[in-house]
């Protein structure tokens, strides 16, 4: 990934500026502010896309976590053997 340019930074610092100078405190949101400096780098000409959600990055860093630690047979408990299956014969 690139470093983002200065130009982009100043624009970036402009628009969360006008946010907070144009948004009551009481109303103004994480996700407010986000749009309006989307706004600001869109009219300057820079492409903004869109990040992936917080969500969808958790859930890959889980799965990479545990991919190579999940059996795919369930393991007996002591003192609990296993159900036979149904079409088996006890």
């Amino acid at each position: 990934m690139s470093p983002i340019p200065p130009a982009a930074l100043a624009v970036m610092r402009a628009g969360a500026e006008d946010y907070r100078l144009t948004t009551p405190p009481d109303h103004a949101t994480p996700a407010g502010i986000t749009e309006r400096i989307a706004e600001y780098l869109a009219s300057e000409g820079y492409t903004v896309r869109p990040a992936v959600p917080l969500y969808a990055r958790l859930r890959a860093a889980i799965i990479a976590r545990t991919r190579f630690r999940r059996s795919t047979r369930a393991r007996p408990t002591r003192g609990h053997p296993t159900p036979p299956r149904t079409n088996e014969t006890p």
